[in-house]
């Protein structure tokens, strides 16, 4: 049975849920929305938790923090024309870049844009499909060159090992710059 509980420290404090499970490990989560729940195994003490959650405090509130100001800024949404004009854009940017790659990639790769919150960019290199996210449309063209760059080094190396960054770093070496851009 969930039980709600506050955490009360010097920076500030918060509510979470608590629930007790057949589990091994004290876990935390925080929703987007800034809810925090805690899962506890039946026999760890209240206290030891407690003192788990006072231990986060500031990672917890920080993240409280963000998810209220995500609340307050109303989500950007795209006009048919601005959709479309991100598309070409990112068509011609994917066209520039195409002769980096074997020949088997210049052609018959479709470009398509997405909306998603978590991921820039994606590839499916079986469909030849890049995706590219139009959150995008805020950066410069680097960016979603950098963006579009990243997906097709999919096509030769399927996950994010040093081989492929080896690649990435062939084709774009200043590629770390706009990484941070991103991560930022």
């Amino acid at each position: 049975m969930p039980m709600k509980c506050v955490c009360r420290t010097e920076i500030g404090s918060f509510e979470y849920t608590l629930t007790r499970k057949r589990i091994k490990n004290v876990n935390l989560r925080i929703t987007g929305d800034g809810r925090v729940s805690v899962s506890a195994p039946y026999g760890v003490p209240s206290d030891f938790i407690a003192e788990f959650v006072g231990r986060n405090a500031k990672k917890i509130l920080d993240c409280i923090e963000n998810a209220k100001e995500k609340v307050q800024k109303p989500e950007k949404t795209y006009s048919v024309a601005e959709k479309d004009e991100f598309l070409s854009s990112a068509k011609r940017i994917c066209a520039e870049i195409a002769p980096l790659f074997p020949e088997k990639y210049r052609e018959n790769v479709k470009i398509e844009i997405c909306r998603g919150s978590s991921r820039y960019g994606y590839c499916v290199p079986a469909r030849r499909l890049v995706r590219l996210n139009i959150l995008l449309s805020e950066y410069g063209d680097e960016v979603i060159k950098y963006v579009a760059m990243h997906e097709y080094c999919h096509f030769l190396v399927p996950n994010h090992s040093k081989a492929f960054y080896a690649e990435l770093g062939a084709r774009m070496p200043d590629f770390e710059k706009y990484r941070r851009i991103l991560k930022n």
